[in-house]
């Protein structure tokens, strides 16, 4: 059905991109395009999830992309979540998303009735005038629909809403496309009672653009509190002041009041304990907002937030070590590899070999090969686990069927049949027919419809 692939662009949303797919195939419908791309799964490309990514990737589209990844990562607004949002949350609602469901992650990043994105898409007009002279027409950028972004971080200019009636381009689902008198450049309805000069909205864009490039490292939210409370040290006047109200007085004197409430934080400096209550917690739908409205104000540029980051991780470390009477170290002994590369659970390997929990957890965060071959070592582990179950069950019981088999050893039935379902194929032969089975009940799917079980 595709025959033109184009290459997607720098920050493209995924809603344009598919719009760019149906002009360049010449498809007329919308709809019939989605339903092709998702497989009839109910998309809405400007959604914040997307399901039907799987499906998505395996059309010619997912040609332009090397896995679902690279796809959120590039070209999703999910991505702003990401240096925010706990690794195994993360993964979670990346494994979701791979398996065509996302019902409920909304509610799990917190996102109710507000969300931090614009709901009309923003546009730079001198990004516009620059992808027109290089591409032909313009797209959305990611990092232009985040709520509180006003300026373009590349031109220096004010990003808004597009106005058809008054320019020379047309709107379509994120792109903008010239009409015959291309001299001209869009026109944008630029946000008032906004003072552009202001070089705070200037850095925060920058930090907006560095998110969404995958520039930001992730934080456990105590350590990001607690690097902000060292920090804003250096920013309050007054020594006595609490770390919340001088960090209140910073962003309220920096950005203004209008500007916080346009970006959903109508605070005063009664309300002092505001920064920290948005700064908690793994999912709120402000808390990207919130961290990059106080970290764009207290830390020159990415760097140095990464490298205080890794100092306040070294002294917790040490600190919480020295409690627990363990080591901060590694002793690469042969136990402790053997221990890492089974089924053993990070806490049990800490206290029998007397080594920080949070040392191997950063260990394993920063060594993603070593992580890969634990991974592997659990599944191999869990794979005896379970065949030894069966096996014995099968040894025990000879004349049993496949479905006693469920209902005797449930928990290792489902482990295989989703998992090592050829080995489970070959070691419980039966003569029974499918009929007698519950389909319904049991998780799986025979590779030949004629196979009998």
């Amino acid at each position: 059905m595709l025959t033109n692939i184009p290459k997607p662009r720098l920050d493209q949303t995924l809603e344009s991109y598919i719009a760019l797919l149906q002009i360049e195939n010449g498809i007329s419908s919308w709809k019939s395009l989605i339903k092709y791309l998702f497989n009839g799964h109910r998309a809405d490309p400007r959604s914040l999830v997307q399901g039907g990514l799987s499906n998505f990737i395996s059309s010619e589209a997912g040609l332009a992309f090397t896995n679902i990844n690279q796809l959120i990562q590039e070209h999703s607004l999910l991505a702003i979540y990401r240096p925010f949002l706990d690794p195994t949350i993360w993964d979670k609602l990346i494994g979701r998303l791979k398996s065509n469901s996302n019902q409920g992650m909304l509610k799990t990043l917190g996102i109710y009735n507000n969300s931090p994105f614009h709901t009309q898409d923003q546009f730079c007009p001198d990004c516009i005038k620059s992808e027109f002279k290089q591409y032909g027409f313009a797209y959305a950028h990611r990092c232009h629909q985040i709520k509180g972004n006003y300026i373009c971080h590349k031109h220096k200019k004010p990003i808004g809403a597009f106005k058809e009636e008054e320019s020379n381009f047309y709107y379509y689902r994120g792109l903008l496309i010239p009409h015959s008198d291309i001299t001209s450049g869009a026109t944008i309805s630029a946000p008032k009672n906004i003072d552009l000069n202001n070089h705070a909205y200037l850095q925060y864009s920058y930090w907006v653009n560095e998110v969404f490039l995958g520039n930001i490292p992730y934080s456990d939210p105590h350590f990001r509190i607690t690097i902000v409370q060292e920090r804003i040290k250096n920013f309050s006047s007054n020594k006595i002041a609490s770390g919340a109200s001088a960090l209140n007085k910073l962003l309220l004197n920096n950005y203004g009041a209008s500007f916080l409430s346009e970006v959903g934080h109508p605070v005063s400096i009664n309300h002092s304990q505001w920064p920290f209550v948005y700064l908690q917690g793994y999912a709120h739908h402000l808390q990207p907002v919130t961290n990059i409205l106080i970290l764009s104000q207290l830390f020159n540029n990415e760097k140095d937030y990464a490298s205080s980051l890794k100092t306040i991780n070294s002294e917790h470390l040490t600190l919480k070590a020295r409690k627990l009477k363990v080591s901060t170290t590694i002793d690469w002994r042969y136990g402790l590899i053997k221990d890492l590369l089974c089924n053993k659970s990070l806490i049990e390997v800490s206290k029998k070999h007397s080594v920080c929990l949070e040392v191997l957890k950063v260990f394993l965060v920063h060594s993603p090969y070593f992580k890969a071959r634990r991974e592997k070592a659990k599944y191999n582990a869990l794979k005896r686990k379970y065949r030894r179950i069966i096996e014995k069950h099968i040894l025990e019981n000879p004349k049993s069927t496949r479905s006693d088999l469920f209902y005797q050893t449930r928990t290792a039935y489902n482990w295989v049949i989703k998992n090592d379902f050829s080995w489970y194929d070959k070691a419980v032969p039966t003569s029974r027919p499918c009929s007698l089975f519950k389909q319904s009940t049991i998780p799986y799917q025979l590779d030949n419809a004629s196979q009998t079980i």
